[in-house]
């Protein structure tokens, strides 16, 4: 009965690791993208404001993903980059940035996603990240009335997500290539 138990536990933990070992797309192709979009953010509007808003930016959120399994990093950067598209399809009138680059933005992300989700074994979301995000939607861009400026705080903060999402990044694909 032990041996069963411990060839299943084998069997789950080479599963796991098979996924995460298999989205190779991390390793060789994940970083020129992310390039992209932290160019594109710079690109497409003024300097980035000091965030004086309500909202932190939840590093404390990253120094826990980084500790946890490949598989779980993966499905958080695949919502946090779902969420900061959703943020992208809220009323976008007042913005000063450059439209076309905004666009090629928004598909740099989405295509970002897309890649990720094709990754993704697990569907687990976090909910510190899905509030988070509900209180940067809420107070910040709704308070202000999706002004200019809260957009650039959100642009901030894009970028901050953009940054920390190519470390996570970066840490996989150093523990894929010892493999």
């Amino acid at each position: 009965m032990e041996t069963t138990s411990l060839w299943k536990c084998l069997l789950l933990l080479l599963c796991s690791q098979t996924c995460a070992l298999g989205c190779r797309w991390i390793v060789n192709g994940y970083n020129i993208v992310s390039r992209d979009a932290l160019s594109l953010i710079n690109k497409m509007g003024g300097e980035t404001v000091v965030d004086t808003g309500d909202v932190r930016f939840p590093q404390p959120l990253y120094n826990r993903v980084r500790k946890m399994s490949t598989e779980h990093k993966i499905a958080f950067m695949d919502e946090t980059l779902h969420h900061l598209l959703r943020l992208y399809a809220e009323n976008l009138d007042s913005v000063t940035w450059d439209r076309s680059l905004l666009n090629k933005l928004i598909a740099v992300i989405h295509r970002q996603a897309s890649e990720l989700r094709s990754c993704e074994a697990s569907q687990k979301r976090d909910e510190n990240l899905q509030l988070y995000f509900k209180k940067l939607n809420e107070n910040t861009l709704k308070k202000a009335k999706y002004s200019a400026s809260a957009w650039e705080i959100v642009r901030t903060h894009t970028f901050q997500h953009l940054q920390e999402l190519e470390r996570l990044a970066g840490g996989m694909r150093k523990e894929m290539q010892t493999f």
